[in-house]
């Protein structure tokens, strides 16, 4: 989203934001902010808008102290677009997971082929020996995810406990 404004006069100015952030329960979402096409500094590469029911004011900055941007007199535009921010390796991360569990389905359907016949034991742990440990990294590294959504967000998530109840399936 684009949006034009107008400085009345060369100088330092701050930027303040409106905004409500309750969609995907829990979780911050992030922007990245250019201003004049430009992104002025790496804090506003990827820009946390924390989760919240309501809506609030926010002046840019890192926390600390806010931002301020020398602008022109004359009109402007600041563009904010959707980044992953935090959430990227997190994401990156579960991909990963889903080509692992991929070749493992694949391993399996090559013992049970496309119509497994429920009642029959076809020894999963014999005929593929990595796929006990296999599951058990795949558990554990979900569960590693969760706890990383968990320290960047507001509560707990249901993307959160989803990756918790399908670690519980595996170790099942």
């Amino acid at each position: 989203v684009t949006f034009t404004f107008t400085v009345p006069e060369d100088g330092y100015y701050q930027i303040a934001l409106r905004y409500v952030q309750k969609w995907n329960d829990g979780m911050p979402a992030y922007r990245s902010i250019a201003i004049d096409g430009e992104i002025p500094c790496a804090e506003l590469a990827a820009y946390r808008f924390t989760y919240g029911d309501d809506w609030r004011t926010e002046t840019l900055g890192d926390g600390e102290r806010d931002f301020r941007f020398w602008l022109e007199a004359g009109e402007h535009t600041l563009t904010m677009r959707a980044v992953l921010g935090e959430l990227t390796p997190i994401i990156q991360s579960v991909y990963d997971d889903m080509l692992v569990i991929s070749d493992l389905m694949k391993d399996i359907n090559q013992l049970t082929g496309s119509d497994p016949e429920p009642n029959y034991d076809y020894q999963f742990f014999t005929y593929i020996p990595t796929l006990e440990d296999d599951l058990r990294g795949l558990s554990e590294r979900l569960k590693q995810k969760s706890e990383m959504l968990k320290a960047i967000t507001a509560k707990s998530t249901s993307m959160s406990s989803n990756l918790l109840s399908i670690a519980s399936q595996l170790d099942a």
